[in-house]
């Protein structure tokens, strides 16, 4: 290994003299926080690297509040093109800031986790992240099938390396199968709930304990593969690992402040409120474990960060991120979650001193849900994250942290320079997530041409403190753009139809053939992906997949990307989107540009019917746009009955999913069949409602109805 503060400066070297076909090289004595590069080969030929792919930048100084970004991939292994897709939203959302660090949930790769398996699902799927940042893994019971964590051998304890003896921070464990990694003011505690002793008193836990009472890292985030929360593809109710990670590792995990949980397993995504004290099963959920029970977001129009005082360990965020490589649903009605969706996608986590951002980013590389943590007093000034040029007279800046309004769009803070005497700056506009701003330039950007973004003056808010002279350097790299996206009903006989979606590219105004453009289509709530490439017109057409003449349906499309040689990606390119109804009327909430419209229960009501010797609930859900203006067509509404007994016992009934009705946006969803008595208490409980183009918050507690058996 060559390696050097340069791509011309790769004058230090590292070598190994062993045989092998897996080689292992250590390089040591370097510099914190610090950016090297690096060449593989033998004394005589160079077998990769010596560019600027092959980069990477040390851990900084333990105990250093840095801006850090992490990416987490939970269940990614699948070796397909949803993986593929996952992979590519992060890097568009990712391109101008790049991660840090990158942790895995398990079941990393399907189905045996082999090494000809990790060769496709690891190696083959992120080459180019694998070349520039640190891979902190966990084990999937799909991995453990092939590895064994006793003896830490199998493909996974081959492939990976990992610091057994506290090389990278916190307390030795003596094994690959569980450790920790210090990285800044982050403690990262990884622990293996496969294939090892979950048991209160076994040597893991018992590990637990020691690391977490060694840390005074400001923030610590603990993950594995099964977890302890979820109504996914896995039930936590029911689930040994997932009950005994519950049982035993949280209670250990809260006592000495843990922020952030993350765990895979259930291929769905869902997040919790701010928690404490919740060890037993979902309906032992209780006001007093929610000690938050906001959204935790501190955007325009959220209800605010997730807060902890200083010195008070309480309250920890948990996540279900196990849907990189497929999302295959569930009840999905968890009460600890605030947000629950089948949907693809990967979590960045962004972190600087007091403050914790968290984002699910969906394989069209939008933001779904959004978090934020903020401990003690902020005491740490905004920093700048990155600089990059959207279009020739357009900067895109971003901070660390929510801004002072005034400061932020303050044009004295901003210098662009050339080299030869500057940009003019003419406006600065922040965006709603507080942490963006654009410049606008008084004269177009040169492609080729280095410039210096200089930013002085910029201060958070509320507390007002002003951030470091920082300069940064970016380029400008014409950008394509998604410049009109038309839809149509097509009749294709008398029983289906579908729909088809024109979608042009261009460049200011100039059509760009060969442009390859990526969508999605949802229909009615199935979801298809499409990829196509533009003619010389600049355009490309996408067919819908088929849907019944006989209901009003929705055919949403959505552009998730667009990419062609010498131009940047679109950022803004999955804000196009369409939707129209099967009659050829569009949607009723007017869906374009990528908004949703928030939707409202106008109606649940709860019956009983007898069924011979049984009886049957039956609940009426009535959707509709927030607005009142129309019914909510083919929204995919899910809720669970149960049973309650005049002396209190209560019978589950499991849950229920229908989708409301093309004409009224009523949805019917009967319970199964039940041997009920005179007294007895039907109850429906709605836990959520999903609609292309619409977004529906529960709460908590979450809606219900009943009905008594006369």
């Amino acid at each position: 290994v060559h390696y050097g503060p340069a791509t011309s400066s790769l004058t230090s070297i590292a070598q190994s003299a062993t045989l092998t076909k897996e080689h292992e090289v250590t390089v040591s004595a370097l510099s914190a926080d610090t950016r090297y590069y690096y060449s593989i080969g033998t004394s005589s030929d160079v077998l990769a690297g010596g560019d600027a792919d092959h980069t990477f930048v040390t851990s900084p100084v333990p105990g250093t509040a840095k801006p850090t970004r992490i990416l987490v991939l939970g269940d990614s292994g699948t070796a397909n093109v949803n993986a593929a897709a996952v992979r590519t939203a992060y890097e568009l959302y990712s391109r101008a800031r790049g991660s840090d660090l990158w942790l895995m949930l398990g079941d990393n790769a399907y189905p045996f986790g082999t090494d000809t398996e990790y060769q496709a699902a690891l190696f083959d799927m992120y080459p180019k992240l694998l070349r520039q940042m640190v891979l902190w893994p966990t084990l999937g019971n799909h991995d453990a099938i092939t590895a064994d964590s006793a003896t830490q051998s199998g493909a996974y304890y081959d492939i990976f390396t990992l610091p057994k003896e506290a090389e990278a921070g916190g307390m030795p464990s003596g094994t690959e199968a569980y450790y920790s990694v210090d990285y800044g003011n982050i403690h990262l505690i990884n622990l293996e709930s496969a294939d090892t002793d979950r048991s209160a008193s076994g040597a893991m836990m018992t590990w637990l304990q020691s690391d977490l009472a060694s840390t005074t890292a400001d923030w610590i985030i603990a993950f594995w593969h099964h977890p302890p929360y979820s109504k996914g593809s896995h039930n936590s109710d029911n689930e040994l690992r997932l009950i005994e990670m519950r049982e035993n590792a949280v209670p250990i995990l809260e006592a000495y402040g843990v922020d952030l949980v993350l765990t895979g397993h259930s291929h769905s995504y869902e997040r919790s409120f701010l928690l404490q004290g919740h060890y037993g099963k979902s309906d032992t959920l209780d006001q007093t474990m929610i000690l938050d029970a906001g959204d935790g977001d501190d955007r325009e129009g959220g209800q605010g960060a997730y807060g902890k005082a200083a010195g008070d360990p309480a309250g920890a965020v948990y996540a279900v991120a196990g849907s990189s490589g497929q999302a295959t649903g569930g009840s999905l009605n968890h009460p600890a979650m605030f947000a629950s969706l089948d949907l693809l996608g990967s979590m960045v986590l962004d972190i600087h001193g007091n403050r914790l951002n968290g984002a699910f980013i969906d394989d069209c590389g939008k933001t779904r849900d959004f978090f934020a943590i903020e401990k003690g007093v902020d005491t740490i000034a905004p920093a700048l994250v990155s600089a990059k040029a959207i279009d020739a007279h357009t900067v895109m800046v971003q901070f660390s942290e929510p801004l002072d309004q005034g400061s932020a769009m303050d044009l004295n803070n901003y210098a662009v320079d050339d080299g030869n005497g500057g940009v003019g700056v003419t406006s600065a506009t922040l965006a709603s997530d507080l942490r963006t701003v654009t410049l606008d330039l008084s004269s177009s950007l040169l492609e080729g041409v280095a410039y210096t973004l200089a930013v002085t003056g910029v201060k958070d808010d509320p507390a007002a403190q002003a951030i470091a002279p920082t300069q940064l350097q970016f380029a400008f790299t014409p950008t394509l753009r998604v410049e009109n996206l038309n839809m149509q009903i097509k009749s294709v006989g008398k029983k289906f139809v579908l729909a088809n979606a024109t979608v042009g590219i261009g460049d200011v105004g100039q059509p760009v053939s060969g442009a390859t453009v990526v969508g999605v289509w949802r229909v009615g709530m199935k979801q298809s992906r499409v990829t196509g490439v533009t003619g010389a017109d600049g355009t490309v057409v996408f067919n819908s997949p088929k849907a019944s003449n006989s209901d009003l349906t929705q055919f949403g499309f959505t552009v998730c990307s667009a990419e062609a040689v010498g131009y940047t990606p679109d950022p803004d390119a999955n804000a196009a989107s369409a939707c129209i109804v099967s009659n050829g009327t569009p949607c009723a909430n007017g869906e374009s540009g990528g908004a949703t419209m928030p939707m409202q229960v106008s109606g649940l009501n709860v019956s009983v019917s007898p069924d011979h010797k049984h009886w049957r609930g039956i609940a009426q859900v009535s959707v509709k746009w927030e607005d009142g203006s129309s019914p909510v067509f083919g929204a995919n509404v899910r809720g669970k009955w149960e049973v309650e007994a005049p002396g209190g016992s209560i019978s589950n009934l499991g849950s229920v999913t229908e989708t409301t009705d093309g004409t009224t946006g009523v949805a019917e969803l009967k319970s199964r069949k039940y041997r009920a008595s005179p007294g007895d208490i039907f109850r429906f409980i709605l836990t959520s409602i999903s609609a292309f183009g619409g977004s529906y918050e529960t709460g908590f507690p979450p809606p219900s109805n009943e009905a008594v058996v006369p």
